[in-house]
């Protein structure tokens, strides 16, 4: 009765989400399954995330350029907002085409290769299950151009906070075993063996730009290139990377990188393409290719709890690198992106590189 329960309420809660009038909706779902050859529950198995996007909701009022009777008092949410998002919340300081405003929430986990093993594995990684809410602040630099290379140079820096909890008390254990009572699926047996709970904080800072972008044969046919850096801080995790995309397709939306949830990092990063400030075509498709590389200083997930001591852990890989590959297609209100990602190895006894697939789809409203 409790994992249905909990399942009843997960039910509720992506309802609810899809009914968010006037937001943008990001629906994405991250498994190792998905990817070519055998089904498979390793690493990083499973990950959910939904992401409410306000696009241009945020503009505060500013006293000193705007008439003071107009400025409405600002609510908690959006003090905090301006807050978190220093120094770029005047849009008139930092040049800031559009500021957009991203929340929501999320789960992950993670297992070992042999999941029907009720012991610890010494040379394999722990179990982990991660849950979280997520603020993201998009300050948008592009300024009005029509498409094609004058969107080159457009940038976005982006501020993602993470708040949650990691361990038992982020159900990874019933949720997983719960979807593998209904397909039949091996008993995951080692959760005991989990990181234990504790509070799960992460800041990040990433920067995106477009360095390049061509008409290609027509108007309608583009390719841009978009590079990418980071840094993060919390006890989830803490590192910085660098990387780069390229895309090539019919009438591209004015977005930034298709990335998953759950990079190199094991924290996630922002809402995928970035939907949020996309000037859009009726109909659009592309692909997309891209890679990035991380030093990773903290992984909670493998080096364990930063307070007490963990039932298991393993010795990290300090670089990390990944290659992605996917698709996009958007028509009207609804956006499909596909997305596989190759991922080095995250720690020393790992058997192989790791593997894993997304699906996202992104609801627009009229």
């Amino acid at each position: 009765m409790i994992k249905i329960s909990r399942y009843r309420c997960l039910c509720v809660f992506v309802l609810l989400t899809l009914c968010g009038c006037g937001h943008i909706v990001t629906v994405t779902e991250e498994n190792d399954s998905f990817a070519y050859g055998p089904p498979t529950d390793a690493n990083y198995t499973q990950g959910l995330e939904i992401l409410l996007t306000q696009p241009d909701a945020y503009q505060p009022c500013d006293n000193e350029l705007d008439d003071p009777s107009s400025c409405r008092p600002q609510s908690a949410f959006k003090r905090t907002v301006n807050f978190l998002n220093r120094p770029f919340s005047k849009a008139h300081s930092s040049g800031a085409n559009r500021i957009a405003v991203s929340y929501g929430g999320g789960q992950q986990f993670y297992t070992p290769d042999d999941i029907s093993v009720a012991d610890i594995i010494e040379d394999d990684r722990p179990y982990a299950g991660y849950l979280y809410g997520r603020l993201v602040i998009d300050n948008v630099f592009a300024p009005p151009a029509e498409r094609g290379e004058a969107w080159e140079g457009d940038y976005v820096i982006s501020k993602d906070t993470r708040l949650g909890i990691v361990g038992p008390a982020a159900f990874a254990d019933e949720v997983q075993s719960w979807w593998h009572d209904i397909c039949n699926c091996t008993d995951p047996e080692g959760w005991d063996n989990q990181v234990r709970n504790e509070l799960g904080v992460q800041y990040t800072v990433r920067r995106q730009d477009r360095v390049w972008m061509r008409n290609i044969v027509s108007e309608e046919w583009q390719a841009d290139i978009v590079t990418l850096s980071e840094g993060s801080l919390g006890n989830v995790f803490t590192g910085a990377g660098v990387g780069g995309q390229v895309r090539l397709g019919y009438m591209l939306p004015r977005n930034f990188s298709s990335l998953a949830i759950a990079r190199i990092d094991s924290a996630g990063s922002q809402n995928g393409s970035s939907p949020s400030f996309a000037d859009r075509a009726p109909f659009y498709a592309y692909a997309f290719a891209g890679a990035h590389g991380q030093v990773v200083l903290r992984d909670i997930f493998l080096d364990g709890n930063t307070f007490v001591d963990s039932p298991h852990t393993v010795d990290k890989e300090y670089l990390v690198g990944e290659a992605r590959f996917g698709g996009v297609v958007g028509w009207r209100n609804w956006e499909l992106n596909i997305l596989y990602a190759h991922r080095s190895d995250q720690f020393e006894l790992q058997r192989q590189p790791h593997r894993f697939g997304q699906i996202k789809i992104t609801y627009f409203p009229k």
